[in-house]
């Protein structure tokens, strides 16, 4: 074989092996009794299947937690929205506690204009394979997506993509590296903030 038809073929591989990964997002079905908190999930892997550790740690989110509003958003509003990187636990796509309030103001804003879209960019760290860390940052992608489905958010406001460990942000062979790069990021693609 020549080179060219090698990469050609690599090429191929990779493009099925991306498309195979990609899943439609779930639409049907949820409701908060599909959030659990860490000790749920440690005691019971039926919620989400064995070995799908895929959730969310904290508490249950319903209705009466979300803020009716008119398009007036505070300073803390605001601040809440500027967050956008949402870090993950090694191997994990479980959504921290810490993490909640932000989802929640980007869940409203997404609710309450209706123009803006966004991108749920997943990433994984360097370690594991390739495919695996793209199918972990996939994951991780449609753990934030189902949250804000949880919220009210419309699944046609949202894609997402998982770049595995092909973008990280933090360069070294370590846990702080590492911890970096695990994580989840809002890219409003229309109508952003």
């Amino acid at each position: 074989m020549n080179a060219s038809f090698k990469k050609v073929l690599f090429l191929g591989f990779m493009a099925t092996t991306l498309a195979a990964c990609q899943s439609a997002p779930e639409t049907e079905g949820l409701d908060d009794t599909d959030v659990v908190t860490a000790e749920q999930q440690d005691q019971s892997t039926e919620t989400y299947g064995a070995g799908d550790r895929s959730g969310i740690d904290g508490m249950s989110m319903g209705q009466d937690d979300m803020t009716a509003g008119d398009s007036q958003y505070s300073q803390g509003d605001m601040d809440l929205l500027s967050t956008s990187v949402f870090y993950f636990d090694f191997d994990q796509s479980t959504i921290k506690s810490d993490s909640l309030e932000a989802l929640r103001a980007h869940a409203q804003y997404l609710n309450e204009n209706p123009n803006a879209r966004v991108r749920l960019e997943g990433h994984a760290d360097e370690r594991g394979t390739r495919e695996y860390n793209v199918a972990l940052g996939e994951r991780r992608g449609n753990a934030v997506a189902k949250y804000l489905r949880l919220n009210g958010v419309s699944s046609s406001k949202m894609e997402v993509i998982s770049y595995g460990e092909e973008k990280p942000v933090a360069y070294g062979h370590d846990d702080q590296s590492w911890s970096a790069n695990r994580r989840v990021e809002i890219v409003y693609t229309a109508g952003q903030p």
